[in-house]
């Protein structure tokens, strides 16, 4: 109890200061506590080669524990098409994976960030999509293949196989051990091989995500 109140404080601040730069999201907490961001929200964003000045009525719904739990993100006014392939079956938003969203964040996992980096370049996305039929930033498999994918990417491995090794590595590492071989079967040692990309993400999420990821992946 004491710790969501503790959180609950922070929450409140990190929506003053979404608030401060989007004055068209008004918020309230539910009775289960969480705590729901809702308006229009503007942009103007200039990126690969778009401009884009749009809005979006959306619903935030930020939850008490937030960060261990996921933010979740509805567009009101249903000009996404429900056939859009960034939209759950519930209309949530597909934001991205997990572990996509806590890297992007690992810097700063603000809800101003969260907004900025997160939302807003994924209804930036749509919007571009929208004019062109094409996604400005690429499109990214959903589900475990996505998380696979994010994995394959992060490494800069080609093989499917060598990122489940990776992961699982991640998933079952009790420390980090600079001199054992790497388990992507370069041949190398890990300090000379993904040491510092498995320093680094171990460092911004817990185990239990890589297990999870693990668990989802292995069987692709």
């Amino acid at each position: 109890m004491e710790r969501n109140l503790i959180n609950r404080w922070k929450i409140i601040d990190q929506i003053n200061k979404v608030q401060e730069k989007y004055q068209n999201l008004k918020y309230w907490q539910t009775n289960e506590g969480d705590f729901v961001l809702q308006g229009l929200l503007e942009f103007d964003v200039d990126a690969k080669g778009h401009h884009i000045q749009d809005s979006f009525e959306v619903r935030i719904i930020v939850p008490i524990n937030y960060p261990d739990s996921p933010i979740r993100v509805y567009e009101l006014a249903k000009r996404i098409p429900s056939d859009y392939p960034h939209l759950n079956s519930n209309r949530s938003l597909c934001l991205g994976t997990d572990i996509e969203i806590q890297y992007a964040l690992s810097d700063d996992n603000s809800l101003l960030q969260f907004v900025e980096q997160i939302l807003i370049r994924n209804l930036f996305s749509f919007a571009v999509w929208e004019k062109t039929g094409t996604f400005p930033y690429g499109e990214r498999k959903h589900y475990a293949p996505g998380i696979l994918e994010f994995y394959q990417v992060y490494f800069d491995v080609k093989d499917c196989e060598a990122a489940k090794r990776l992961l699982y590595y991640l998933s079952a590492m009790k420390r980090y051990s600079r001199n054992k071989w790497c388990p992507c079967r370069s041949g190398k040692r890990i300090r000379k091989c993904h040491g510092e990309n498995i320093k680094r993400i171990f460092a911004i999420s817990q185990k239990e995500r890589f297990k999870t990821d693990y668990h989802n992946c292995k069987g692709l």
